[in-house]
């Protein structure tokens, strides 16, 4: 596993097999830095400091991997979409005995949810918590504390979004906190959105967009309003890229990885 740090984020890169490996075994907080969540962090000091109490980092979007390549000429960087780690978490704890615990998403498809894994994991105990309003201080209700106490060693996937303002890291804040008031629970990992996709609320884009990294796209066509956290994604967190290199007198060196990176990842993907 290597690290690299982005706006004082770090990241790690590992393959498959490897990041199996670590989220069978660890225990603790597992964050998803995206260029979204890297741009809050950089400009936040105490969501950076939350993201820094993570066991580990696991990268996603494809302006990460091209950021990496940037500052620290390294090639081929491996992302996880959220949709992606899900079905793996669901295989460990399946494995281990453990139950998966969803925290948060749409409550209307919490029954859809659950039979999804009732279908590809059919010996996995899975359940789904509403939390209702979540409030400036990113806690729980001390009575979901005690229904997570119950389940037996577990995996809590938080379905809650990045948050903004006060909220800001509100899944990363409450897996902390659940993990220090439940000693039962082994992983807490936020997962966004990606329970949309899985309960099909939300459709991936074509499987050529989505190995080439380039879903983003499909998504706004698909989703207008996401215009916005889109263009923070793939315009404003490559500026900033730019500037660091700039500031570290590498740009022409950076220039030249990320040229190597997009010809190594677009060949791998169409070969």
């Amino acid at each position: 596993m290597q690290s690299f740090d982005i706006f004082s984020v770090t990241l790690h890169d590992m393959a498959k097999d490897e990041l199996f490996a670590r989220l069978f075994g660890l225990r603790g907080l597992v964050i998803t830095p995206n260029p979204e969540i890297l741009l809050a962090a950089r400009n936040d000091d105490s969501y950076r400091n939350v993201l820094s109490q993570s066991i580990l980092a696991i990268p996603d979007g494809i302006a990460t991997q091209f950021a990496v390549a940037a500052l620290y000429d390294h090639i081929g960087l491996q992302r996880y979409p959220g949709v992606d780690l899900i079905p793996m978490i669901a295989s460990i704890a399946e494995e281990k005995h453990e139950a998966l615990i969803f925290l948060g998403g749409y409550a209307k498809d919490h029954a859809v949810l659950i039979e999804k894994f009732r279908i590809t994991n059919p010996t996995l105990r899975v359940s789904c918590i509403d939390p209702g309003m979540i409030g400036d201080d990113a806690r729980i209700d001390e009575k979901i504390i005690n229904n997570i106490r119950l389940m037996g060693s577990c995996i809590v996937a938080i379905a809650l979004g990045q948050g903004k303002g006060r909220l800001q890291g509100k899944q990363e804040r409450i897996g902390l906190e659940i993990l220090r008031t439940a000693q039962n629970v082994r992983l807490a990992i936020g997962v966004g959105g990606a329970v949309d996709v899985i309960t099909e609320r939300v459709s991936r884009g074509p499987g050529t967009l989505r190995q080439l990294g380039f879903e983003w796209a499909w998504r706004v066509f698909r989703d207008p309003w996401r215009f916005k956290r889109v263009f923070r994604a793939v315009i404003i967190f490559p500026i900033f890229i730019v500037q660091d290199t700039l500031r570290q007198k590498r740009f022409f060196q950076a220039c030249s990885s990320v040229a190597i990176d997009l010809y190594s990842h677009f060949f791998r993907k169409t070969v």
